[in-house]
């Protein structure tokens, strides 16, 4: 078959008031225009916002904190910079922390824990990324801190809890009660964190990477060895029998 003489593109075929993908979205008649807050772009300080997160990061890393410390640091100064419309961080003050913590306060409506903490997050960030004394802070309108009372469980409570559950939970939760251990320390235990001659636990890398040593409960003693014994080799468990690990 013969092709015709004249071929015609679709574009050119198109009726006029088809939309095509470039289109805009006609809006209603009766429709209100948007008043959702659009983004705050950033000003020319935006870069040095960045070079100076990057070394707010490094200055948490080679300190050892928590990867938690470095993520609530890092919001807390993410929220000064949009505070702020990422005014020039080298020209940073402490009436604009003021500002900022007042803000928390009020506006938000932050606890006081949250408050606190965006002060030690300003303070590291001021004193080891900027080189710059903090200052006084004076005249900041504080979070209010509501009493606290904490719930203790009663012995009797305690050992209803622990004698419904199954092992090796029951195990856990006994270990978090008898030695006061937090939850992250209890999973993290290993063989060797164990003394049974001397009836002791020692805890590695706990909280603020710190080690520390604790008496052994006498009830859960047996508990423990009957636990390595199911999880350890055979051949290592004699020397568990005699009190050597």
């Amino acid at each position: 078959m013969a092709k015709p003489e004249h071929t015609e593109t679709a574009i050119e075929h198109q009726h006029p008031y088809t939309k095509t993908a470039s289109s805009p979205k006609p809006r209603p008649k009766n429709s209100k225009p948007d008043s959702t807050p659009k983004p705050h772009r950033l000003n020319s300080g935006g870069e040095k916002w960045t070079a100076k997160m990057e070394a707010l990061s490094n200055e948490i890393k080679v300190r050892h904190y928590s990867p938690k410390t470095l993520k609530s640091y890092a919001t807390c100064v993410r929220k000064l910079q949009s505070f702020l419309k990422s005014k020039n961080p080298d020209e940073l003050s402490t009436e604009d922390v003021k500002s900022f913590l007042t803000f928390l306060a009020v506006d938000q409506k932050v606890s006081a824990s949250s408050q606190n903490q965006a002060f030690n997050a300003l303070l590291f960030f001021f004193r080891n990324v900027l080189d710059k004394e903090f200052g006084k802070v004076d005249g900041v309108v504080r979070a209010k801190r509501k009493p606290y009372i904490p719930v203790v469980l009663s012995r009797k409570e305690i050992d209803a809890i622990t004698e419904n559950l199954k092992y090796p939970y029951n195990l856990i939760t006994q270990l978090l009660y008898g030695c006061g251990l937090r939850l992250f320390e209890c999973l993290g235990l290993r063989t060797q964190c164990l003394n049974f001659e001397h009836d002791i636990l020692t805890v590695h890398n706990g909280k603020g990477k710190k080690d520390r040593s604790l008496l052994l409960p006498q009830l859960i003693k047996q508990d423990l060895k009957d636990h390595l014994e199911r999880v350890m080799p055979a051949q290592l468990c004699k020397p568990l029998a005699a009190g050597q690990l």
